[in-house]
């Protein structure tokens, strides 16, 4: 079960998309059926499991989010897995060296973006010109 997950979605002429570069579905994929098929099945679990979303409009991201890596330590310290070879991310406004979990935090008000069910982000996503 993942804790969180980043993606980019992308509105075009043509319609919405969904940029994921983790993802067993194409890497870009029409954001309704990205939806249905990453988030879909998963909606109908009891409430407590069910995914929710961040959006999060990219330059506020890239300008405020920030990771020290500490997610990918295991409690001693030493690294899952090599780290990757370029610097840990800290955007230009970010206040602290990690603040990821705010990010993903979906149940804080105030917090950056705005928190939503599958359902509002299915709607939100269909929003596409």
């Amino acid at each position: 079960m993942w804790d969180y997950h980043v993606v980019a979605a992308v509105f075009l002429p043509s319609g919405a998309y969904v940029c994921d570069f983790d993802t067993r579905l194409d890497a870009v994929t029409d954001a309704l059926a990205y939806v249905d098929a990453a988030l879909g099945p998963a909606a109908r679990a009891p409430f407590e499991y069910r995914p929710r979303v961040r959006v999060v409009a990219g330059r506020r991201f890239v300008d405020h989010a920030a990771s020290d890596r500490r997610h990918m330590r295991d409690d001693d310290g030493t690294y899952q897995a090599p780290p990757p070879a370029w610097a840990p991310v800290r955007g230009p406004a970010a206040a602290a060296a990690w603040n990821l979990d705010s990010f993903a935090d979906t149940t804080t008000r105030g917090a950056a973006g705005r928190a939503m069910d599958v359902a509002s982000f299915r709607s939100w996503l269909a929003r596409a010109p």
